[in-house]
């Protein structure tokens, strides 16, 4: 079953802000059952203004929310930018 565009931003918002700090892509792909892939797509078409991110030597991501970003402030942001 395919996910819309704004369901997939709101599974991986809500995994992010469940975190509270760092997390790796696949620990957000096991919380909201989505493919590794499919997450990292979301977080680099859709997040990368709304999240601080480190990449280790291995080939991991670990990302955040950064500060104050709110659901409902991002979508607003991404319709504005005609990204959504």
């Amino acid at each position: 079953m395919r996910l819309s565009r704004k369901r997939a931003i709101a599974r991986v918002f809500r995994a992010l802000e469940e975190a509270e700090g760092w997390i790796w892509i696949r620990e957000i792909a096991r919380r909201t059952r989505m493919h590794p892939e499919q997450v990292r797509r979301v977080l680099d078409n859709y997040f990368q203004e709304a999240i601080d991110e480190i990449e280790l030597p291995v080939r991991l991501r670990v990302v955040r929310l950064k500060e104050g970003v709110t659901l409902k402030g991002h979508l607003r942001y991404l319709k504005l930018t005609k990204r959504l």
